[in-house]
Order: C-alpha cells, then structure tokens, then sequence
C-alpha cells in the first residue's frame, strides 16, 4: 500500500508563487524581477542549507540559457531553478528536477512548434512549474524526502 505524505507548506507556497510567475510570464512576457529575488533571500534566509543545491540549478539554468535553439528565455528562468533549488533536500532532487525540465521542457518545445506552429519564442516558467508539480506528486506518493 502506498501512503500519501502531503508536501510542506513552503514548497506549495514556492509552486504556486511559479504558478503566477507563469502566468505573468505568459501575459506580458516578462516578470519583474523584484519578485524572484525577495523569494530568493527569504527562502536562503529560512534554508541556508540548501545553497549548494540552488547553486547546482542556477548552473544548470545558465547552461539552458547558453543553448542557441530552444533554449530558455531570460533570468527570470534561472532564478526560478535557483528557487526549486532553494526547497530541494538532496542532490538526488536535484537530479530529478533537472531531468524533468529536460524532458517537460523538449515536450513543451516540440508541441509548441510543431503542433500548434508557434513561431515565437514561448514562455518556459511553466515548464519549471510542472516539472516541480510532477516531483513533488511523485515525492508525496513514494516518500522520498526530495523536499523540505
């Protein structure tokens, strides 16, 4: 029998805050960037632990960032990655996240483009949403303590 663990308040309060930055993202195709760094400090502030991996992810966006087709749009990318980052537990979270937004993310590209014939550059903010959506429903179901 598998036993549902609800996820923390903290990390809801991080996936809806992505929600809306989604949201925001796709309206206006930007999001102002007082709102990802307020998040940042306070969540460093509650979980300094967490550093190295927010760091991790923070390169890995960089490296997303860096890729000429398809890759992701601007900082506020990045700092969403530092965010997840900032709520994961251990190194093998952020293995997961990174392979979600990986595949969530080329899904995403290839639907975008070639299903609904988009050719502008899409937002990718909901991608990092779902991806930690998907983690932590697989987190909750299984028990695996990825995050705070």
């Amino acid at each position: 029998m598998i036993n549902f663990i609800p996820p923390s308040l903290l990390s809801v309060v991080v996936l809806l805050f992505l929600f809306f930055i989604s949201i925001i993202d796709f309206k206006h195709k930007a999001v102002p960037s007082i709102f990802t760094t307020g998040l940042i400090f306070g969540l460093f502030y509650f979980n300094p632990q967490t550093l190295y991996y927010a760091v991790g992810l923070g390169i890995f966006g960089l490296f997303l960032w860096e890729a000429e087709e398809g890759g992701i749009g601007g900082v506020a990318d990045i700092k969403a990655l530092i965010i997840i980052g900032l709520i994961l537990n251990n190194l093998i979270g952020i293995l997961y996240i990174g392979l979600l937004v990986f595949i969530l993310g080329l899904a995403y590209k290839f639907i975008a483009k070639y299903v609904f014939k988009i050719k502008k550059e899409v937002p990718y903010l909901i991608v990092f949403a779902v991806s930690l959506l998907v983690l932590m429903i697989v987190n909750s179901i299984y028990n695996l303590h990825l995050i705070i």
